[in-house]
């Protein structure tokens, strides 16, 4: 009978540490990663044999003063090169900032750089119904992150103080480790 561990809420490191502290022995047992969504979409069920890890993490601060000059001086040639469309919900220095932020978050976590991973447009950040921001790859971003074997991506944008920080961190699920012991 295979044993799951289900993450609240798609997952975490609180909720494993508080699963992990419940179940005596676990932490010397690797979790499994079954990718599946459960039914209501509430959480990631995890399998012993294969353990999530983290592939990279990527974080950007962006001045917004200087977002908004670009915003004054080159307007849409600015965002047709850098967005998709619709992605701009909002035209002011701080929320571009913040996009900006990310998207250069998101290729520092690829390890590309923004050049090397594709475009602007091959980062999009939309947001849930909620407002929380997610991530959408495409392009030369998408393949970076599929040759890396991301599975879930994770982006948090704040501001403060004349500032825009984005953390990106891409996840996915790491080679099993060989069981026993012994040398080849």
């Amino acid at each position: 009978m295979e044993r799951f561990l289900v993450l609240p809420g798609g997952g975490g490191g609180a909720a494993l540490a508080r699963c992990l502290a419940r179940q005596p022995g676990a932490a010397r047992r690797h979790l499994r990663l079954r990718r599946a969504p459960l039914p209501n979409g509430a959480g990631v069920a995890f399998r012993r044999g294969e353990t999530m890890t983290v592939l990279g993490v990527g974080l950007d601060i962006v001045a917004v003063h200087r977002v908004t000059a670009l915003l004054a001086r080159h307007g849409e040639r600015f965002l047709s090169r850098c967005f998709a469309d619709g992605e701009v919900r909002r035209r002011d220095g701080e929320h571009v900032a913040g996009l900006v932020a990310a998207k250069e978050a998101c290729f520092k976590a690829l390890g590309t750089g923004w050049g090397g991973g594709g475009g602007g447009g091959d980062v999009v950040v939309e947001a849930t119904a909620a407002g929380a921001p997610v991530l959408r790859l495409a392009g030369g971003a998408a393949r970076r992150a599929a040759l890396l074997g991301v599975t879930r991506q994770h982006v948090a944008i704040s501001h403060d103080g004349g500032l825009a920080v984005a953390v990106v961190v891409l996840e996915g699920v790491a080679p099993a480790r060989p069981q026993g012991g012994g040398g080849g």
